[in-house]
C-alpha cells in the first residue's frame, strides 16, 4: 500500500471474509486519485491481531504516531465456529 502511494493510489476500502477456496482473506481496494497530495507523502499501517487488548494497544500507538483509522475487517478464525456450535 505504501509503495502504491508513489503513483497517487489511495486507500478506498477494505473487506474480509471467507473465500471460495475456504479460507479467510482481507481485500484492500485502492483508487488512483489525481487530486491526492504529493505522491509518496501518505503512509499506511496495517494492524493485525487475534486479541482485542493487543488491537487496542496497537490502535492507540498508531494514533499517537499520527495514523487515522480508515477501515476495519474482522475475520473469525476457523476454530471460532466450532466453539459456537
Amino acid at each position: 500500500m505504501n509503495q502504491a502511494t508513489a503513483t497517487r493510489y489511495v486507500f478506498a476500502g477494505v473487506m474480509g471474509g471467507k473465500t471460495a477456496l475456504g479460507g479467510n482473506e482481507v481485500v484492500v481496494v485502492e483508487a488512483n486519485s489525481l487530486s491526492a497530495e504529493a505522491p509518496g507523502r501518505r503512509k499506511y499501517k496495517l494492524l493485525a491481531t487475534s486479541r482485542t487488548s493487543t488491537m487496542q494497544e496497537q490502535t492507540e500507538q498508531a494514533g499517537n504516531e499520527g495514523f487515522e483509522d480508515r477501515g476495519q475487517a474482522v475475520l473469525s478464525p476457523p476454530w471460532a465456529a466450532a466453539r459456537r456450535s
